[in-house]
């Protein structure tokens, strides 16, 4: 197996792994306790998820079954351009506005939120997606 494709094995299993893992952590106050919702990017987005996870699976299963990495560039791209869309969405949010994105919630007293783990997965398995593709360019 190329170098390229250990790239693009490893950027696929970050981003489906990225999809499910706490994208932020939301303090709410429930009946005068405080407990932390930790929400994953594909509860807080579906349509994102899919897509990032669509995108994923498909560069998964080139490099396993093909055993190339073509479309990493694809995925690649789209993949980051979503998750850096995201974080500045979410970077630039209020507590309450996290109710009104998710309905589930939008009862609960939102006190503050933080991005967790899921931002850096995404972002970081979509680089190597990235970089997966530019070592295929130069072989």
């Amino acid at each position: 197996m190329k170098k390229s494709n250990y790239f693009a094995l490893i950027g696929s299993t970050f981003l489906i792994i990225g999809v499910f893992i706490p994208y932020v952590r939301v303090s709410v106050k429930i009946a005068q306790t405080y407990n932390f919702l930790s929400l994953p990017f594909f509860q807080i987005s579906p349509i994102c998820g899919s897509i990032i996870l669509i995108l994923a699976l498909l560069g998964l299963i080139e490099v396993i079954i093909l055993k190339t990495s073509s479309l990493s560039l694809f995925a690649g791209i789209g993949s980051l351009g979503i998750s850096v869309v995201w974080v500045i969405i979410s970077r630039g949010m209020d507590p309450f506005s996290w109710r009104e994105l998710i309905p589930t919630y939008a009862h609960l007293y939102v006190l503050s939120w933080y991005l967790s783990l899921g931002p850096s997965f995404l972002i970081i398995g979509s680089l190597l997606m990235l970089i997966s593709a530019l070592i295929k360019r130069k072989e």
